[in-house]
């Protein structure tokens, strides 16, 4: 630890650590600041993090004289007898001038700009009291709508150069995509060869932009910020486990997903796949949201305890003919109520799919199952497409549980299962119309809480963020009401005998 002074006051700070990180996440200092970004090299070109650095020094015959300099702080880092002041007149000053030349050029897009509610050139702007503009000369014209590829649009009249986007490709993804090209006040940011961006990272562009130049295609124009409520998860979406908030609509429509902080495991980024593909979360017409019971041979809905008691006594006379099959998106809790309902099955386990070849050295990783670890320690073991092609042909009863089973079951697989009787717990009925005997109406895993554990074996939390349609609800609740019933039937038929 250092002994350093700030605004007067003496404080301890870990030696080394970043100035401006200490300043505002340690003392609540708020300074602000556009260039910097944690993850990415330090440049301190917006100049707005600039603050007071007092030099002391004394002379050969003891007299101390002091000088005070301005400097950014994103660049400084912490050392034994450093001494800032942060609000002071000349600092005040700076940032403020500083904050004036980023607005010259500025366009008043605040009412139409998605940034709008997180954006820090409106939050500093406020702060600094940039309330109106002291030139006469035009603003600069930029082009707008910049196509860079599927995911960004580019606004460089809104683009204050801050060069994240540049460092961001350069730094995190080790290739260069993006440069700032042309001089003076003709410099803006470009592709290279003007060639679409390319690779599995292009979203946290519109994360790490501070203002509204960089945004999501799939987002733009669909919400305000301030009608989002952040929910924080986990991306089930690989084995990787990274951390996320899902901003879901006052009308309960997933509208975006985000990184969330967690340095342990994706930092403050996250792949495009775990980003974008969530519409499946708002699928409401092809739900099943309500129980289904095959009656006269055909499958109608019933009430939800008739379906359960129903499933329960087809599970209890399966016995060991019952071939149990979990989903790997099932939590670690689901897994253990499910390994406890079919604990007299003669095959059960959760289906394993093959790597998806969509790992890379960054955060995405082969592996689709994004709770494998977790339901292995729960005492659930993998299947593999040739045991389950060989176990089922014997099977009286299939029952397959949990979110997306038919969508990553094989063909081959699914045709086998056919013609069998199946219980299913899944949120849409597939392909298996014909064979369901009972179809539960199951919950995604952004509708359950329940604990994932990633590839590396560290357990994290996911919570609900909407809520199951009609009388659908979190597997591990219906799993545990079919052995409740399980039970009670039997204990009956004992008392019977």
């Amino acid at each position: 630890m250092a002994k350093i002074k700030v605004n007067g006051r003496e404080v301890e700070a870990p030696d080394g650590a970043n100035l401006l990180l200490f300043l505002n996440d340690t003392l609540g200092l708020n300074i602000p600041h556009y260039c910097f970004h944690p993850a990415l090299e330090k440049v301190g070109s917006c100049r707005m993090c600039q603050v007071e650095f007092v030099m002391r020094r004394k002379d050969p015959d003891g007299k101390e004289s002091v000088r005070r300099v301005l400097g950014v702080s994103c660049r400084e880092t912490v050392r034994d007898g450093l001494e800032v002041e942060t609000h002071g007149e000349a600092a005040r000053r700076a940032r403020k001038e500083a904050m004036e030349f980023l607005l010259v050029n500025h366009p008043l897009d605040c009412p139409i700009c998605d940034k709008a509610g997180e954006c820090r050139l409106q939050d500093y702007a406020y702060q600094t009291g940039q309330l109106e503009g002291r030139t006469i000369e035009p603003r600069r014209k930029e082009e707008k709508l910049v196509d860079l590829g599927e995911v960004i649009l580019l606004d460089r009249e809104r683009c204050i150069l801050c060069t994240r986007c540049v460092r961001f490709f350069k730094h995190f993804e080790g290739r260069a995509q993006l440069g700032v090209v042309e001089r003076g006040d003709r410099s803006h940011i470009a592709a290279f060869y003007d060639q679409p961006l390319t690779g599995n990272y292009q979203g946290n562009l519109a994360d790490i932009c501070p203002v509204g130049a960089l945004t999501l295609k799939k987002f733009r124009f669909k919400q305000r910020s301030w009608d989002l409520t952040p929910v924080p998860s986990i991306c089930p979406l690989c084995s990787r486990g990274c951390n996320i908030f899902v901003d879901v609509a006052r009308h309960g429509v997933v509208r975006r997903i985000r990184p969330r902080l967690e340095p342990e495991v994706n930092g403050y980024f996250i792949c495009d796949q775990g980003r974008l593909e969530f519409d499946d979360l708002n699928m409401v017409e092809e739900r099943l949201r309500f129980a289904r019971v095959r009656r006269e041979g055909r499958l109608v809905e019933r009430p939800m305890e008739e379906a359960l008691a129903e499933a329960a006594r087809l599970v209890r006379e399966a016995g060991e003919g019952l071939l149990a099959l979990a989903s790997p998106f099932l939590t670690v809790e689901e897994g253990e109520a499910f390994l406890a309902l079919t604990e007299k099955a003669g095959f059960k386990g959760f289906w394993s799919p093959p790597p998806t070849g969509l790992g890379d050295r960054h955060l995405r990783t082969d592996d689709p199952c994004p709770n494998r670890r977790g339901l292995e320690k729960a005492g659930l073991q993998a299947v593999h497409k040739e045991a389950l092609a060989a176990a089922i042909p014997s099977a009286s009863l299939v029952f397959l549980a949990g979110e997306r089973i038919l969508r990553l079951l094989p063909p081959e697989v699914l045709s086998l299962c056919a013609v069998k009787h199946v219980i299913l717990l899944e949120r849409v009925l597939g392909g298996l119309e014909g064979a369901v005997q009972v179809a539960l109406p199951g919950a995604s895993w952004a509708e359950k809480s329940g604990t994932f554990v990633n590839a590396d074996g560290r357990k994290q939390r996911i919570s609900p963020a909407l809520r199951p349609p009609g009388e659908a609800a979190p597997d591990g609740r219906i799993l545990e009401e079919i052995r409740r019933l399980v039970l009670l039937q039997g204990s009956g038929k004992e008392e019977e005998k």
